[in-house]
C-alpha cells in the first residue's frame, strides 16, 4: 500500500512538472514573440526545460507501466 502511494505520488508530480513546463513555454513564447528575449534565448531555456522533464521520465514511466501491469492482472 505504500508503495501504491508512493507511486501515485510519483504521477501525481509529473502531472505537475508537465504542467509547469506547458506555462513556462508559452511564458517563453511570449517574450519572444514581444522582443523581450531572442528566438536562441528561448530555444536554449525551452531545450533546458525540456531536458529537466525528459530525466525526470524514465522512473515515471516504469511506475505507470507497472500499474498497468497491476491493472491487467485484475481484470
Amino acid at each position: 500500500m505504500e508503495r501504491d502511494r508512493k507511486q501515485l505520488t510519483s504521477i501525481v508530480d509529473l502531472q505537475a512538472n508537465l504542467c509547469q513546463f506547458g506555462q513556462k513555454v508559452s511564458e517563453l513564447c511570449d517574450l519572444e514573440s514581444n522582443r523581450h528575449l531572442s528566438s536562441q534565448d528561448a530555444y536554449d531555456e525551452i531545450r533546458n526545460l525540456w531536458l529537466q522533464l525528459k530525466n525526470s521520465r524514465p522512473e515515471i514511466l516504469d511506475i505507470l507501466a507497472k500499474l498497468s501491469e497491476k491493472e491487467q492482472l485484475n481484470t
